[in-house]
């Protein structure tokens, strides 16, 4: 296990074991002892491994996640979801968020929280208010020159997140990338993360980003993303070894349903 470090009670716990199958839990309630009936719950009547668990209580209300090993399982997460209902732990006023990663042998507690992914053993979470709020009063500010900065400052970030993780999985190339993808929903950078095409042969990418916290809730002219997409510039150029264009051609700030992003490799 490999924990990314927040502020205070926030912290990112990572699993990654491509033998097995993880499944992540959140929940949120002013009832007492659920974490405990939960484990209890997932030991004694699922017979499912209870791989991390903590708890903290934030505005009076109790908060707790989890990663459990659902290898030996027979079933999927609204089975488990529907065994603490019926076993009354928690109610339909309680909040429950129960999450299987699309990368398999991938366990990872989802965050409310954008993430700046650099070094990730010292990585530092924002509130999001707080993040928008910077990198909108950077390009207010500076203009083109603030636009380039936190692309750059992404890129940044981009190759830093792949040389954190390359050493650690033993996956190729397109199965790393989907991870780190995975890792900006869970980090709370968006809702949704879908890899539409990878063709590392002929050097194009196709991303579609769902609210994307660089763009959501805003009204602009043009694409708004230019952290998020330095970000991505980094990734990729960091996996293929190569200079790469990222172009953001829709936003959901210009209006658009989605970020979409097209990467290619850059012309010799």
């Amino acid at each position: 296990m490999r924990k990314i470090g927040g502020g205070g009670d926030i912290i990112l716990p990572i699993i990654f074991d491509s033998r097995k199958r993880f499944i992540s839990y959140r929940f949120k309630t002013k009832k007492l002892g659920v974490a405990n009936k939960l484990h209890r719950l997932f030991i004694d009547k699922l017979n499912i491994k209870v791989v991390y668990e903590a708890r903290t209580i934030v505005n009076n209300e109790r908060v707790g996640y989890g990663i459990i090993d659902v290898t030996e399982f027979i079933g999927s997460p609204e089975d488990i979801a529907s065994a603490i209902y019926s076993e009354n732990i928690l109610n339909s006023e309680d909040e429950l968020k129960i999450y299987e990663s699309k990368v398999k042998g991938l366990g990872v507690v989802l965050l409310h929280y954008p993430l700046m992914l650099g070094t990730i053993s010292e990585v530092v979470v924002f509130p999001e208010p707080l993040l928008k709020g910077i990198l909108e009063g950077i390009k207010s500010e500076f203009k083109s020159a603030g636009e380039a900065f936190l692309y750059y400052m992404g890129i940044d970030g981009g190759i830093k997140t792949v040389d954190s993780y390359k050493d650690i999985f033993t996956l190729d190339l397109k199965e790393l990338f989907n991870f780190i993808l995975q890792l900006t929903v869970a980090t709370g950078m968006c809702s949704e993360a879908k890899l539409l095409k990878y063709d590392e042969k002929n050097g194009k990418i196709h991303l579609s980003i769902s609210e994307l916290f660089e763009c959501k809730n805003l009204k602009k002219e043009k694409p708004n993303s230019q952290f998020f997409r330095g970000f991505i510039a980094g990734v990729v150029s960091s996996l293929w070894q190569t200079d790469v264009k990222v172009e953001e051609v829709t936003c959901i700030a210009a209006g658009s349903g989605f970020c979409q992003f097209v990467i290619t490799k850059s012309k010799p």
